[in-house]
């Protein structure tokens, strides 16, 4: 996953900070128990949302409490109780984002294509191990991620058939958190904007880069005599619409637990982050502001 989901700090109390901290480093101390320290690598905030909302809808209560990180073992941190889902999440994770390293081994360029070629070697036995705990979720993957190649091969101007692919993965990872049947329609829909948003972004922050190079980018198809700013505004047109339909599907949800934590990644982390890249001159300028 690409890290688009993630918190705005500034709006958090310390406590939900610290329980926000506290599964990101359980997840990421799991993973390493279950596919060994390269598979830390992958790690994303994507996945600590998953791994949160997940525990909100738990019916089991969830407590914290203090540990050490192997890798800054004189520095205290927060640790998850709820080891049963993080290792689930760890397993999606591990799916996800191997296949996003084979997204880039196809269509990155330089030393990032080949960081991702030989992380990809290195931990092809543990996508096998996640692939056998996952079997039904590891064929999607590999469907979704056919269909994604053949959609930039064509150079489809369609974006919502550039995110489907993205989109359909995500809507999976959440389906996968669902108690009923109720609950599963709701984290589908949820699953699936959320992964469109997730595309979309990643689209939107390459747009100048993508122009450079002529990688495919959806935005840009039919498209490059537009301006920047005016292919941004078009991007943050869509990014919006599905970032709405995220906030309308998890208010349907049960939420237990965690809400203040959730609705801060959706309301406010991921809006923050959005009008960063659809409006990056704001952000030069408020960087400017801030140390004046």
């Amino acid at each position: 996953m690409l890290g688009y989901v993630r918190i705005r700090k500034e709006d958090l109390t310390f406590r939900e900070y610290e329980e926000y901290r506290g599964i990101y480093c359980t997840l990421c101390r799991r993973t390493g128990k279950r596919y060994g320290h390269a598979a830390r690598l992958l790690l994303s905030y994507d996945m600590t949302f998953v791994a949160a909302l997940r525990m909100a809808l738990a019916k089991q209560p969830v407590t914290f409490c203090q540990g050490r990180c192997p890798y800054n073992p004189f520095a205290k941190r927060s640790c998850c109780s709820d080891t049963e889902t993080l290792d689930t999440v760890a397993d999606l994770s591990l799916l996800l984002s191997y296949g996003q390293l084979l997204d880039t081994v196809a269509d990155g360029r330089g030393p990032k294509r080949w960081a991702a070629w030989l992380l990809s070697k290195w931990l092809r036995p543990a996508r096998r191990q996640a692939a056998d705990r996952l079997p039904e979720m590891a064929a999607l993957i590999d469907e979704c991620l056919a269909s994604q190649a053949a959609c930039e091969q064509e150079k489809s101007p369609s974006t919502d058939r550039a995110a489907d692919a993205t989109a359909r993965m995500t809507a999976a990872a959440l389906e996968m958190l669902a108690s009923d049947d109720s609950q599963r329609r709701i984290l589908q829909r949820l699953g699936y904007c959320l992964g469109r948003w997730i595309y979309l972004m990643d689209a939107a922050d390459d747009l100048e880069k993508d122009r450079k190079t002529g990688n495919y980018n959806p935005f840009l198809m039919g498209e490059d005599a537009a301006a920047l700013e005016t292919l941004r505004e078009r991007a943050e047109q869509s990014l919006c619409g599905s970032l709405n339909e995220c906030v309308r599907a998890y208010d349907l949800l049960p939420v237990r637990r965690f809400d203040r934590l959730l609705r801060n990644i959706l309301e406010n982390g991921c809006v923050a982050l959005q009008r960063s890249v659809t409006h990056p001159e704001r952000k030069v300028r408020e960087s400017h502001e801030r140390s004046v």
